[in-house]
């Protein structure tokens, strides 16, 4: 199957998808970035089995396409290519063939049944601005602990009410705590506690969206898992 697309609508899904693809994993395919097909669009996703990310790309394949490719060297093909020409993926049994200009790579693949994503049907049940969360995590993920063995320590406590949302981060010396108003249709509370490396890359996506303080972030805390879509 041969896809030609710009590599920009590549690129910028590409660098947050690379933080969460591990390369020293004992299953190689998580490495790997998924590209698939769907009726929405080319849809990517990255997965550590902790964190998952997955975004859409606004173009329509001609073809059922399922695959793996390694994320951080296809975004650096990408990234390297000369000029602004878009670039064509041809993408044979087991390996992609990647040209742009004169340039050409070629990458192994792997199947994308073997990539461990199960697509989910998710009522979003809260909303909070981009600009609230970013100020929120900011003012208290510098005290999350780091590699500590108490492990709920190595990460940020995240409540939401009825009428505002918390954050509470601490190592057990110190303690960082914000909060903002926000109207939630919830009786009582939820809360969990999200991971250091998921905050990592939820500080990453929104620093790409914090200049446009209309965004707004729907997210969900559901089976000891915690969603977040914005854009």
């Amino acid at each position: 199957m041969i896809i030609k697309i710009d590599r920009g609508k590549l690129i910028e899904p590409l660098k947050h998808l690379v933080g969460v693809s591990e390369k020293k994993q004992t299953m190689p395919i998580l490495g790997n970035v998924l590209l698939r097909s769907t009726d929405k669009g080319l849809m990517l996703v990255g997965s550590d089995l902790e964190v998952e990310i997955s975004t859409l790309v606004d173009y329509m394949c001609d073809g059922e396409l399922d695959v793996t490719m390694p994320a951080k060297k296809l975004l650096d093909i990408l990234k390297s290519l000369p000029g602004e020409d878009d670039v064509t993926i041809n993408i044979e049994d087991k390996k992609a063939t990647i040209k742009s200009g004169k340039s050409k790579f070629i990458l192994a693949t792997l199947p994308g049944q073997d990539f461990p994503y199960q697509a989910l049907e998710i009522g979003w049940k809260h909303r909070v601005s981009a600009t609230n969360l970013d100020t929120m995590i900011a003012q208290t993920s510098f005290s999350m602990a780091v590699q500590d063995a108490r492990h709920f320590l190595n990460g940020l406590f995240f409540e939401v009410s009825s009428s505002k949302i918390t954050v509470v981060a601490t190592d057990g010396h110190r303690l960082s705590m914000s909060a903002c108003e926000q109207q939630n249709d919830i009786d009582g509370l939820v809360n969990c506690i999200i991971p250091r490396k998921c905050i990592t890359e939820i500080k990453r996506i929104l620093a790409t969206f914090k200049d446009n303080k209309e965004n707004l972030i729907d997210f969900n805390i559901i089976n000891n898992e915690f969603l977040f879509q914005v854009g």
